[in-house]
């Protein structure tokens, strides 16, 4: 059974013969771990897709992620600056794309993605794709995506101008046209991504978490979104991974008729999360980055993470993985020491 079949049984709820082992990109530790930033990873002649593909062995993942070197990307398309010079981190958003949010009726989604399509980092992550689908050929999964459209609206405003935009009766118009747009091109990024060689969509929505919106604003201004994109990628690919930030337990609850596939989240405990998806989806999680990670012995780590194991089971619908990316200092015994709970 190869990795990729591994993932696709545990996604539909069918019996496997160990859970699946998966990290969320892990861009960020594999820059560390080569000391290179992202535009020297870029800058390479396959956009680092063999560095990439290297750590993903190194780890023995089940899962790969191509496109994820340069998380602010769609900032670029709308003139927003991005530092991608530091070693060993993720690019960071230096100057947003929009002061105000009524900026926003000088953009459409088609402006976005020419500008995009025509910068020569974004045409490097698709090629990063490529190379990386090409490297794992059909052992496992390609993870591709981007921010979600709730999360995308956030970085182009600003998350706070964006919250008090959604409380101001006054900017309804331009909070639909900012969600409109950031919808429209989260889905032609996915696609360009999915064209390029993946055949998993990954979303991570941290701003629609549970710490920063209520279950009402998520409802009403992020789920929509999300389950349009997932319905209009549907007969490209039809397994798509979310993850959100922080407290997560509403919203599972909210997604378990969303058809999206895979929630991936870090603040409940497994087996309630379990119980609230009903099998209807998936969950991937959830140890804690900081705390458990990059901060507890190996053994602990070990101990976490077969516990979690143990409380799934083998019937399928949990995916063991970090509560979210894995931050620069965790070392790889602890990486290694969570993948071999599995074994």
């Amino acid at each position: 059974m190869t990795r990729k079949e591994l993932l696709e049984r545990a996604m539909t709820f069918q019996k496997v013969p160990r859970v699946p082992v998966v990290t969320m990109s892990g861009a960020t530790w594999a820059l560390k771990q080569a000391d290179l930033s992202p535009d020297e990873l870029m800058a390479m002649p396959d956009a680092g897709a063999k560095v990439l593909y290297d750590n993903c062995e190194r780890l023995n993942l089940d899962l790969i992620y191509g496109g994820r070197a340069i998380p602010h990307i769609i900032m670029k398309g709308m003139g927003g600056v991005i530092n991608n010079s530091r070693k060993g981190l993720p690019g960071e958003i230096v100057r947003k794309p929009l002061d105000d949010i009524e900026e926003i009726r000088d953009w459409t989604a088609e402006k976005v993605m020419k500008n995009l399509r025509e910068d020569e980092d974004y045409k490097r992550l698709l090629m990063q794709i490529g190379e990386v689908a090409r490297l794992t050929g059909d052992e496992r999964f390609v993870g591709v995506g981007s921010f979600g459209p709730f999360t995308t609206a956030g970085q182009i405003i600003g998350v706070q101008d964006l919250c008090a935009a959604l409380a101001d009766e006054d900017y309804e118009e331009e909070v639909k046209a900012l969600l409109e747009l950031s919808a429209e091109v989260v889905y032609q990024v996915t696609r360009d991504s999915l064209e390029a060689g993946g055949n998993l969509i990954f979303i991570a929505e941290p701003v629609s978490s549970g710490d920063l919106i209520s279950e009402e604003y998520f409802e009403k201004y992020a789920l929509p979104y999300l389950t349009q994109l997932k319905e209009r990628l549907q007969d490209l690919c039809p397994y798509m991974i979310l993850h959100i930030c922080g407290r997560t337990k509403s919203r599972i609850t909210a997604l378990k008729d969303s058809g999206i596939t895979v929630f991936s989240m870090d603040s409940i405990d497994l087996k309630e999360a379990l119980e609230l998806a009903e099998g209807k989806i998936t969950i991937m999680g959830n140890l804690n980055p900081v705390s458990v990670l990059e901060r507890s012995s190996a053994e602990e780590v070990h101990r976490l993470s077969k516990e979690l194991v143990e409380t799934a089971g083998l019937e399928g619908g949990f995916l063991l993985s970090p509560g979210c990316d894995l931050t620069p200092a965790t070392s790889y015994e602890n990486i290694i020491a969570m993948v071999s709970a599995v074994y």
